[in-house]
């Protein structure tokens, strides 16, 4: 049966950093995955058409959003829509556009992914030379399969390295995957996803394909969001919560009238520079190019410029 998202979301009063309600176990326990480099530092959805993935993203994004500040956690949404039919239809993940988190808008088109994934290697690399993973920015990619069939060789270069480095920068992929059996996927890259929710497929072989197991049995879930949830080969079934439009569209309404100031990612390159900060003793201290300014809890906006910088990312949210 369906697992409406806010009944169940109302269950779990206090998440947790980084922690979202994906839905319902067997036992009537509320199922949570916290995202974090210790825990899962990547996410992986798999299964056929109707297995309800694009739904599951869904859901994920906005319980993320829900029980985070957009000062404590971002977003990137990558939405493929490279062929006619794609375009024509409005993507389940459009209305996550008006998301406060979002660090850029949600990506559609070859250029667009393309620009978004060379941001995001870009800022891998900058925290991974000043040490520093916060604020995690949670990256959504959709129907992974044809970005890559249409695809030569950037974007897949580009996903391969956030794969393999970018949870320790804090930078965590969230991918869906609707052909498990593709030759495009390579299993370097599946290895790096400690934790696989996977949805009904058609066969055996595509069941093994998604699982990484032999005896998953996924050909025979009823789809729909109807889930296997898969880490180091222990099983938990569960039925993942649905979030409608109407519910959606509350939402964000709530959290775009509570936000006083979106957030946007912008390089530093092309920054104005920073005012000089005034330290306690009247002392003028330069400004420092590469920083933004200390987030103040009760807002989730920067605070005033007479408070000191702290090394954040090399993008100031704005």
């Amino acid at each position: 049966a369906p697992v409406p998202f806010l009944d169940l979301f109302a269950l779990v009063p206090k998440p947790g950093a980084g922690t979202a309600v994906v839905g319902l176990a067997e036992n009537g326990s509320p199922v949570l995955i916290k995202i974090s480099p210790e825990e899962t530092p990547h996410l992986l959805i798999i299964g056929g058409e109707g297995a309800g993935k694009t739904e599951l993203l869904r859901t994920l994004a906005l319980s993320l959003s829900l029980s985070n500040r957009q000062s404590q956690l971002q977003m990137v949404i990558i939405d493929p829509q490279l062929d006619d039919d794609q375009k024509k239809e409005k993507s389940p993940l459009s209305h996550l556009n008006y998301l406060p988190h979002l660090v850029m808008e949600r990506a559609s088109s070859s250029a667009e992914i393309e620009e978004q994934l060379e941001f995001l290697v870009d800022e891998m690399a900058y925290r991974l030379e000043q040490q520093t993973e916060t604020p995690p920015i949670m990256v959504f990619v959709d129907r992974l399969v044809p970005l890559l069939e249409q695809d030569e060789g950037r974007n897949g270069e580009s996903l391969m390295q956030l794969a393999q480095l970018s949870a320790e920068a804090g930078l965590h992929l969230i991918v869906s995957v609707n052909k498990p059996n593709s030759p495009k996927l390579n299993r370097l890259f599946l290895n790096n996803f400690s934790l696989r929710l996977v949805g009904r497929t058609k066969d055996e072989a595509e069941s093994v394909a998604a699982a990484g197991i032999s005896d998953s049995q996924a050909h025979y879930l009823l789809g729909k969001g109807d889930f296997l949830a898969i880490s180091e080969k222990q099983l938990t079934h569960f039925q993942a919560a649905f979030v409608n439009d109407t519910d959606l569209h509350m939402c964000l309404e709530r959290m775009i009238r509570a936000v006083r100031r979106r957030l946007g990612a912008k390089p530093a390159a092309l920054r104005h520079q920073m005012p000089p900060i005034r330290a306690t003793n009247g002392e003028v201290k330069p400004a420092i190019s590469l920083s933004a300014y200390p987030v103040d809890s009760s807002t989730g906006l920067s605070a005033s410029e007479g408070e000191s910088p702290v090394v954040r990312s090399r993008y100031d949210f704005v």
